[in-house]
């Protein structure tokens, strides 16, 4: 089973304020296939789960060089995530198995009180921690460096009374430099919540240039991140039914990034 996701591009925050809110309850799945034009990523699923991924690619070359493959628990909340950087032919499609490979990264995933807590690494040195404020929403994320409890970055959101993240304050720990600033986000549906929800599901960073800004547990899409006063991250989508469709990020006159398109198999 596959789709294509789409591609964010071109609604301004004035625009989006006009075209209606998507609740959280109002997200369904719709399951990207692939995503192509600026990237070349896709998706296989298997009875409604996300089984595998391959990505990392453009669509001019003939390999993809990231891979991801999926294992639930009986509650069918992720289990385990398995990484690999290696070269997969395209003609190949999905057959593959990365249990078979020497050279995987392997990434458990830890509960308590049937939320997300941690993502541990095979060797139980924690990759990734999660924390909630008394809605359930993730307000503070940790990144660690090499599982070093001592290296690593964090985050911490603040929500409007509506639900709707509006900052963030970021340090880093081996640096000690710390960023704060405002948030812009659209009311339609980031394609990748449902399965956050619903699965508990981070998606793979390395698999698309959209999760570099974008956040599997938040339901909508960043438009704008602030450092400060300065803008520090632009992306512009174009949306099909509340869903992104086109998606381009603007690096603020460094250089130029190809848009995004976003396929679904519905």
């Amino acid at each position: 089973m596959f789709s294509i996701t789409t591609i964010f591009t071109g609604c301004s925050p004035s625009e989006k304020e006009n075209s209606g809110n998507v609740t959280p309850d109002e997200i369904n799945a719709r399951y990207i296939s692939q995503m192509t034009g600026g990237e070349d990523a896709r998706m296989l699923y298997e009875d409604g789960l996300i089984i595998k991924g391959l990505g990392n690619s453009s669509v001019d070359i003939d390999d993809f060089f990231g891979a991801f493959q999926i294992e639930y628990n009986e509650n069918q909340r992720v289990k385990r995530v398995l990484e690999a950087d290696h070269s997969f032919k395209k003609s190949d499609g999905f057959n593959f198995d990365l249990n078979e490979f020497n050279s995987v990264d392997i990434f458990t995933y830890n509960y308590s009180n049937n939320r997300l807590s941690s993502i541990s690494s095979e060797s139980g040195k924690l990759d990734q921690e999660f924390v909630y404020d008394d809605k359930g929403r993730v307000k503070k994320h940790i990144r660690y460096r090499y599982g070093d409890p001592t290296d690593f970055t964090e985050y911490t959101y603040t929500y409007d009374d509506n639900g709707k993240i509006v900052e963030y304050y970021k340090i880093q720990s081996w640096s000690g430099d710390t960023e704060f600033g405002e948030i812009v986000t659209d009311g339609k549906v980031n394609p990748f919540y449902y399965f956050w929800n619903k699965h508990s599901l981070i998606m793979p960073g390395d698999i698309s240039d959209i999760m570099d800004n974008n956040l599997s547990f938040y339901p909508h899409n960043i438009l704008e991140v602030y450092d400060g006063a300065e803008l520090d991250f632009k992306a512009r989508i174009e949306y099909r039914e509340d869903y992104p469709h086109i998606y381009e990020e603007y690096d603020l006159g460094l250089y130029d990034n190809e848009p995004i398109l976003i396929r679904y198999l519905d």
